[in-house]
């Protein structure tokens, strides 16, 4: 998922340290999925204690300003193959 990408804001070279921090937009649906199914909030929320992000959550179907440009995140709608489609690929096979 790319989240230890976020190590290399972490200055190990110079004392003392001149860390950076990087700004994490998260739309509240993806928030939310992440604190309760994949694991990665508390991996960010351990970046954020550490100064390395800053976590920021956008309300639902709010947009913001980023460096002069209105940003507006929006769901993608799933779309699952049917059934019969996984029926074919199996029947083809020997075995």
């Amino acid at each position: 998922m790319g989240r230890r990408l976020f190590e290399i804001n972490k200055d190990y070279r110079e004392w003392p340290a001149q860390d950076r921090c990087t700004v994490v937009y998260l739309p509240a649906q993806v928030s939310v999925d992440m604190k309760d199914t994949l694991g990665t909030w508390e991996h960010l929320a351990f970046f954020e204690a550490q100064g390395l992000v800053r976590l920021v959550e956008v309300p639902e179907a709010e947009s913001f300003d980023l460096q002069g440009h209105a940003i507006r995140p929006f769901r993608l709608v799933r779309v699952r193959l049917p059934d019969r489609r996984w029926r074919e690929e199996a029947s083809c096979c020997p075995g």
